[in-house]
């Protein structure tokens, strides 16, 4: 992905074309991919609520 950025290779070549960029080892990643997911699923009214416990662990 840097190389792209930095432009040493090409990015897309035609609207149709896709960049998969598999960024794995950081939980942030994770956390801002799953926050993603779940603003689509809410855009799209789908999903589904998970109580994981009866009441707040905190508060």
């Amino acid at each position: 992905m840097g190389d792209v950025i930095n432009g040493q290779k090409s990015g897309r070549e035609t609207p149709d074309d896709r960049i998969i960029f598999i960024a794995c080892g950081m939980a942030v990643f994770d956390i801002s991919w799953g926050y993603q997911l779940y603003q689509n699923a809410i855009g799209k009214g789908i999903g589904e609520s998970l109580n994981l416990w009866e009441r707040p662990h905190q508060g």
